[in-house]
């Protein structure tokens, strides 16, 4: 019964901070319009392009997103049954920074648009990908649990180096 109580507040805390979410912003809107919005009883077309438009989908992200890290965790924690276990053990957030590095400090060449936005999510993304791709091609070699945290960490801290190698050799004007 108390774990019960427990995951009712923890879910009306969510509500909350969701309403919160999309109420707050450069232009404040108060609970019941975005309420009335959400029923279909808002006439004002200005509230709803704003909560609908642009707040809902980030409010839904956020907590998608959430929920993706924390099962991930849950997954880690499992798989080296380690409770401080994090995509770093394996290398991946090294690996997404790499790839960051060599696309803004590598390609001065490429027009800004790609450089920025989601030229940098994309380029996260395949240096993530790639990273978590050797040590899955490492670890078919080697099947223990501890050797596959060893290797995840090495090309972790390899990808960490090269990102470290890169700033310290870039220009600061350019």
């Amino acid at each position: 019964m108390k774990h019960y109580r427990l995951f009712l507040l923890l879910i009306g805390l969510l509500v909350l901070a969701f309403l919160a979410d999309i109420a707050i912003g450069s232009v404040s809107l108060s609970i019941r319009d975005v309420w009335n919005t959400f029923i279909g009883s808002n006439d004002n077309l200005i509230y709803r392009e704003i909560i609908l438009n642009h707040r809902l989908p980030k409010a839904l992200t956020a907590i998608l997103a959430g929920a993706s890290l924390s099962v991930a965790g849950v997954l880690m924690q499992t798989l080296f049954h380690n409770p401080l276990a994090g995509p770093d053990v394996l290398g991946v957030t090294s690996g997404a920074s790499l790839g960051v590095a060599l696309l803004t400090l590598g390609t001065s060449s490429l027009p800004l648009w790609l450089i920025t936005g989601w030229g940098q999510v994309t380029a996260a993304i395949i240096g993530a990908i790639g990273v978590l791709l050797l040590v899955i091609i490492v670890s078919i070699k080697i099947p223990q649990t501890i050797s596959l945290l060893i290797i995840g960490m090495m090309f972790g801290n390899f990808a960490g180096a090269i990102v470290s190698i890169l700033q310290s050799m870039s220009n600061p004007d350019t």
